[in-house]
């Protein structure tokens, strides 16, 4: 489990790069989740613009 600082240094970086982008295609790699990835997640995230890139708690 990555500590609080080493995530949000991620979070500071990815931001930037991600905010605004249009994402173009999404690979699930794993389906194992903590929740189930819903048959069309991919067709309800391709074409969508990422608002904003944040932390959040482990749950």
């Amino acid at each position: 489990m990555p500590e609080l600082p080493e995530v949000e240094t991620v979070c500071r970086a990815l931001s930037p790069v991600l905010e605004g982008a249009i994402l173009q295609d999404v690979v699930i790699r794993q389906f194992s989740l903590r929740f189930p990835v819903p048959p069309n997640f991919h067709e309800k995230l391709v074409s969508r613009r990422i608002v904003k890139v944040q932390r959040r708690a482990k749950y």
